[in-house]
């Protein structure tokens, strides 16, 4: 930002690190540039629902168990079927991160 630029809760400085991120839609990896809604959208990311999502370090899952406990804790009481066994999803999140 500029000192001149209104300052809001979606007001941001650019930084160069953010050009390489991917976006992760619908079990679909794409560039940012490609992503089809603006990654920092605050009404897209923060929208109904759950965002509860494992932590890649190098493309490895970190704490998956753990992870699947909090999404399946907070996912049943916001809907009572998620739609994917805790197995199936976890072996998604491995394919993910192994690049399949």
């Amino acid at each position: 930002m500029t000192p001149n630029s209104a300052a809001s809760p979606q007001s941001s400085v650019k930084d160069p690190r953010n050009d390489a991120l991917e976006s992760h839609l619908d079990w679909r990896v794409s560039p940012r540039a490609n992503a089809g809604v603006p990654v920092f959208d605050a009404d897209f990311v923060a929208g109904d629902g759950d965002r509860e999502g494992p932590r890649l370090i190098d493309r490895r899952l970190q704490a998956i168990d753990e992870h699947m406990d909090r999404l399946y804790e907070r996912g049943n009481a916001i809907m009572p079927e998620i739609g994917f066994s805790r197995e199936e999803l976890a072996e998604m999140y491995r394919a993910y991160s192994e690049g399949a």
